[in-house]
């Protein structure tokens, strides 16, 4: 049971009990919090993280419970319309970091912390040493500002380092008060994080037209397709839900907005990932809804529509013809992709140390494609990323981290664990030939997932219940 350590009198409590326990005001909630998020995102304001993170504060002091401290973390995110390096100063972001944090902190010691809820660590906290053991042996930025190829603001990539101790501190704080209601709020909010990012996708398309490799301000077109991917099957549960036909009008119109995301994403990754994602969803909803006429003929119908109106207004080839123009005009081919993983190989094996431990994440610098600036590469493949900057070591770190992962969803409830499982399978696939691992627009809501299913599992003592309403 939720306790309500308040300043208000009996009946506001109540009142605020009823609030925290409604399904609906949940959804309302990520709903309001979203909206604020995609505003300030189109309109690259500040204000909107702002806000959403002075909403975080009040809810906590309101409700006394972390669950709504979820979706005020992913909207502040996904808000930055503007991306990282800007002219625009930094006092609001401060701020609002500060506000969240404080939330926090506010809740703990009001609260107090679970230390038994921490389940899955042992991997990332692996991964985290193992991240700053190569720069004994193998410091690129020392070496280049050194040899005049960096100048001395290269120092703040040494900050790239402490990336996955980020993530592990993350899943550390968020792990030991998270509660048992948690898992239901966090699977809500990364469903309709796939929602919110492919409104962000499909606003750009319609404000810049269709361009290959776009940048969303927090991050690149590619890196929302991958997170709109993680977030579908959760989005999907909706059809599940439904008691009467007309309860999966809503589903049905999501459904349609994220589909429409992941083409104006114009990433080849998420094409590929997403038709094999939404084929794997399709036949879970053929077998588990009680609606599986409903929902064949709705999508041929849809389908037919969407055929008719693009045959009308653009032309079916001329669509392919330009799709291919653009989102495949590198080919077809995975040539740039194998020339990383050849260079994560030249790297990985450098000399024995490396292979052991590996280059670290600033493994080696580049100015190809980036205006003669150089920067370090990213191997797009979470396995030649792994094995470049961690060795052998941190491939086994990885493989156990994943170990973790996974054997913590046998204790979820059946009625969910099988879109975990399609979430996790697709983006891990997907991250075999893109970035994902180490990647913090990944991570974030990956530790946040993990935290979440840890407090549901049962534990010695007192254990959180399974909760996946």
């Amino acid at each position: 049971m939720i306790k309500y350590n308040s300043i208000f009198c009996t009946e506001e409590i109540i009142m605020f009990k009823k609030l925290n326990d409604n399904k609906l005001f949940e959804e309302i909630y990520i709903l309001i919090v979203f909206a604020i998020a995609l505003i300030g995102w189109y309109f690259k304001s500040q204000y909107g993280y702002t806000a959403i993170a002075l909403i975080s504060f009040i809810t906590i002091l309101l409700f006394n419970d972390i669950k709504y401290m979820v979706p005020c973390g992913f909207g502040m995110l996904f808000s930055i319309g503007t991306g990282f390096t800007t002219d625009q100063p930094y006092g609001p972001l401060v701020c609002s970091v500060i506000f969240y944090v404080c939330s926090v902190i506010v809740y703990i010691i009001r609260n107090g912390v679970h230390i038994s809820n921490l389940k899955s660590y042992k991997g990332l906290l692996a991964l985290s040493i193992l991240s700053f053991i190569p720069l004994i042996y193998h410091n690129t930025i020392k070496e280049s500002i050194a040899s005049g190829a960096l100048d001395s603001t290269g120092t703040t990539l040494y900050i790239l380092y402490t990336g996955y101790l980020c993530y592990t501190f993350a899943y550390f704080i968020f792990a030991i008060v998270f509660k048992k209601n948690t898992l239901n709020m966090v699977l809500k909010t990364i469903g309709y994080m796939s929602l919110l990012l492919s409104l962000e996708c499909i606003l750009f398309v319609l404000t810049n037209g269709f361009e290959k490799g776009y940048r969303v301000g927090w991050g690149h077109c590619n890196e929302a397709g991958i997170l709109i991917l993680f977030g579908l099957p959760f989005l999907i549960t909706g059809f599940l839900k439904a008691e009467r036909r007309r309860d999966l009008i809503i589903p049905s119109i999501e459904l349609l907005i994220v589909l429409a995301g992941i083409i104006c994403s114009t990433s080849r990754g998420t094409y590929l990932f997403g038709a094999i994602e939404c084929a794997a969803l399709f036949i879970v909803l053929l077998i588990k809804s009680k609606f599986r006429k409903t929902i064949i003929i709705s999508s041929l119908i849809v389908l037919a529509i969407g055929l008719v109106g693009i045959q009308i207004k653009y032309g079916i080839p001329n669509v392919i013809e330009k799709g291919i123009s653009i989102v495949f005009v590198r080919g077809f081919t995975m040539a740039d992709r194998f020339r990383l993983y050849k260079e994560a190989m030249i790297v990985w094996n450098e000399n024995w140390l490396t292979r052991i431990f590996g280059a670290g994440i600033v493994a080696e610098l580049t100015k190809e494609g980036f205006e003669d600036m150089n920067t370090f590469i990213m191997f797009h493949s979470t396995f030649f990323q792994c094995l470049a900057t961690t060795g052998i070591v941190g491939l086994l770190a990885l493989g156990y981290h994943f170990y973790e992962r996974y054997s913590q969803l046998k204790f979820i409830d059946k009625k969910i664990i099988l879109f975990i499982i399609i979430s996790f399978v697709t983006v891990d696939l997907y991250g075999m030939i893109d970035n994902t691992y180490g990647m913090y627009y990944f991570m974030v809501p990956v530790v946040l997932l993990m935290a979440a299913i840890d407090c549901a599992s049962p534990k010695k003592g007192k254990g959180c219940k399974n909760e996946t309403n």
